[in-house]
């Protein structure tokens, strides 16, 4: 069933005629689709597409047939061996890029030492040729120089009018268009913001040390992921005599994942729950654990990616050379398009940041081998981020954290954000009493949390008439001293008895007894940030590091 969507899906985007074969390649950790000759150029998704899931333009994964098949260090890394020596080699030219851009903007403020810096300049745009590094041809900077003064000229734009305009001296201009030097990579930026220009500048950016978004694979649906057959299954079970739904499939349904974005980007919301600037603190804690070297940072339920991408900002304003890859994992192909769109807008001018899409469940992560990988060989450091109280939606979070974490090791990190309990569990009446969505206070922003979560109900159930929601509290959770408030949705009908749904769960955590729990699987605490509420309860940021295997 999953193979015939993926036809119908993408025999449209791919362009391929009714009557000639579709092939869907599944290469163990994702699928190639396409005819017999596109399988070899892959499947590819940009981060400049425009990726309108929440609209009502569809979007399909696209094949661009110009695009040569992407080379073996520009495919989604963790899919190859960790090979140390190719990893040395592509830190060693970042850092040359760098110490390239920093000399040219030397030359360019310097006084008398001009020469000499221009001959360091050429020493070490040598050496980084020598490591593979390639750069625009001669005639191509001449085709560029001619192009850039034409358009110019047909603007009827001076010199000093367009350096003014982008920011550059206009004899810098001058020099570029009679070819006597070639642009830099911060003056080709530059001049790319110059839209009436119309310049074709992706090839000589992309070429002095970034990779084309378009040319290497950035999106993975991981084999065994069938969406069409969850929301199958979403609608058998609403349409039963009752039961309990997991907690992805709030986010599962387009309509849903549109209807908790307005909700989790309501001012209210935002200014309770993101933007804190506790992300800076935790972004000094991750950088200075990990010790210089690169970083893996795998975000699981990444959502719309806001906290992921903003943390990973922070992670990589503090490296002397960037080098972070980005790994954004969900289960809703909505939220998922969304948070990787929103990494390529953030992104996609950054050096040395790569950004991928998973389109899984992190239940199952033991099951994704292209996200293990030995950091004693590579040189990297593995950060895997739960943010946005993603832990909450684990039904035993030392099973998950014992089992599906198999892959961490030795000086691996962990950010987790929770709630915090408001009272003991073993005095659930003071539970009661002081969580305010048990207490009958109606916390701000409870009706568009049961209009979100009661959206299927009204889509899916068939003779409909209302839905009541009441808050329930459950204490026999994995964690000690952690409980759980449930929602718990009546469903009325013209003929049907009245239903009950568990539909999702609100956990709450004691954070010294969670962080005993976690020491004891062999991750130690190495910070905490806690924030207590006004009215009791509160919310916690913690950070933990794999230890060494006793």
């Amino acid at each position: 069933m999953f193979q015939e969507s993926l036809q119908r899906l993408n025999r449209r985007s791919l362009q391929i005629p009714k009557k000639t074969p579709l092939l869907i390649k599944n290469c163990g950790m994702c699928w190639f689709i396409g005819n017999e000759t596109q399988l070899s150029s892959h499947v590819v998704m940009t981060p400049r597409q425009d990726i309108e899931m929440l609209g009502n333009k569809p979007a399909f994964l696209d094949n661009n047939a110009n695009v040569n098949p992407p080379s073996r260090e520009e495919e989604f890394p963790a899919l190859m061996e960790p090979d140390p020596v190719a990893d040395s080699t592509e830190r060693a030219r970042r850092g040359l890029v760098e110490a390239a851009a920093a000399l040219e903007d030397l030359v360019g403020l310097s006084g008398g030492q001009k020469k000499l810096l221009r001959g360091y300049l050429k020493e070490v745009r040598g050496i980084y040729q020598a490591l593979g590094g390639g750069s625009p041809s001669p005639q191509r900077y001449a085709q560029l120089a001619r192009m850039l003064r034409d358009r110019r000229l047909a603007l009827g734009m001076s010199l000093e009018a367009l350096g003014k305009r982008i920011g550059v001296s206009a004899s810098t201009l001058k020099q570029i268009e009679r070819g006597v030097r070639p642009p830099s990579r911060k003056t080709l930026l530059l001049l790319q913001k110059a839209t009436e220009l119309e310049l074709s500048l992706e090839g000589f950016l992309t070429e002095q040390g970034s990779l084309s978004p378009g040319a290497a694979l950035n999106c993975y649906i991981a084999p065994g992921y069938e969406p069409v057959k969850m929301v199958m299954e979403l609608s058998e079970t609403l349409n039963g005599p009752g039961g309990y739904l997991e907690q992805t499939s709030a986010y599962l349904e387009h309509q849903s994942a549109l209807q908790y974005l307005r909700m989790a980007n309501d001012p209210i919301y935002v200014s309770a729950f993101r933007g804190r600037p506790l992300l800076e603190r935790a972004a000094d804690v991750i950088y200075e654990k990990s010790r210089g070297a690169g970083i893996e940072m795998i975000a699981l339920g990444s959502g719309d990616a806001r906290e992921e991408v903003r943390l990973a900002q922070h992670i990589v304003a503090r490296m002397e050379i960037p080098d972070l890859r980005l790994y954004l994992l969900d289960i809703s192909q909505p939220l998922l398009s969304e948070g990787f769109k929103h990494a390529a807008d953030v992104f996609c001018n950054q050096h040395g940041v790569s950004y991928f899409a998973m389109q899984a469940n992190f239940h199952h992560m033991e099951r994704y081998p292209q996200l293990h990988y030995t950091p004693e060989r590579s040189h990297r450091r593995r950060l895997v981020s739960m943010l946005g109280g993603t832990i909450g939606n684990l039904d035993n979070e030392l099973k998950f954290f014992k089992y599906n974490l198999v892959g961490c090791h030795s000086g691996d990190l962990l950010l987790m954000d929770f709630q915090l309990a408001y009272a003991s569990t073993t005095e659930p009446d003071a539970i009661r009493r002081c969580d305010p969505l048990l207490s009958g206070a109606k916390p701000q922003g409870h009706r568009s949390r049961e209009e979100w979560l009661g959206s299927a109900i009204w889509r899916h159930c068939r003779d409909v008439t209302d839905v009541t929601f009441h808050y329930e509290l459950l204490t026999n959770s994995a964690v000690p001293g952690s409980y759980s408030v449930e929602i718990v949705a009546t469903v009325l009908g013209r003929v049907r008895e009245p239903r009950r749904f568990s539909l999702f769960r609100f956990r709450r955590y004691d954070a010294v007894q969670l962080s005993t729990c976690l020491s004891g699987l062999g991750w130690e605490q190495v910070a905490d940030y806690p924030r207590a509420y006004p009215h009791g309860g509160g919310d916690c940021t913690m950070i933990f590091r794999k230890r060494n295997k006793s």
